[in-house]
């Protein structure tokens, strides 16, 4: 599976999907559809933003794939 397992049932399947999905929009092999790094921070904020606040999924600015919201914990944090 793509989901580390150790996370077992605590994630949402559709923010695991949405996530598949962006990334495959960052390695599309037309630079034209990938997104840029600002449209990525842009999306990931929104989507954090929106589940912090128990939104769930919503429609994605890309063209391509969309994302959802999904926890920040998979982002590092600073030192």
């Amino acid at each position: 599976g793509i989901v580390d397992p150790k996370l077992g049932e605590r994630f949402d399947a559709g923010s695991a999907w949405k996530i598949t999905e962006v990334a495959m929009a960052c390695a599309s092999r037309s630079s034209k559809n990938r997104p840029t790094m600002s449209q990525v921070v842009a999306e990931l904020k929104e989507s954090v933003s929106r589940a912090r606040a128990g939104g769930g999924s919503g429609a994605s600015s890309f063209t391509e794939p969309a994302m959802t919201a999904f926890d920040s914990g998979m982002f590092p944090q600073a030192r």
